[in-house]
């Protein structure tokens, strides 16, 4: 199943959440950047860079949300974005879920 990221109202980009650990909460996959990702890409940066403090904080403010292919919005705990496509031309990223996913 294929998932949006939204911000606002930006589509930011889609996942399938290849990888799927219920018991754990939490979710894996490869993150594919929309064209609105640029917007928001520098948020994700920071975590690269090792600017913690102020990453957790501004991708906070950003309300990520999980969206299905059905358009309904997945409860998440956390939705989190590792961006290397500077040097390794791929993101990847993670998801911390209140409810259940497909």
């Amino acid at each position: 199943m294929k998932y949006k990221i939204k911000t606002s109202d930006l589509i930011i980009g889609s996942t399938n959440l290849e990888n799927v650990d219920s018991s754990m909460g939490i979710a894996h996959g490869i993150f594919l950047p929309e064209k609105d990702y640029g917007k928001v890409q520098d948020v994700f940066q920071l975590f690269i860079s090792e600017h913690f403090e102020e990453y957790y904080k501004s991708r906070d403010n950003l309300n990520l949300e999980l969206i299905d292919e059905d358009g309904n919005t997945i409860l998440t705990d956390c939705i989190h974005i590792e961006d290397y496509l500077a040097k390794f031309d791929e993101a990847t990223i993670e998801i911390k879920f209140s409810e259940s996913i497909k």
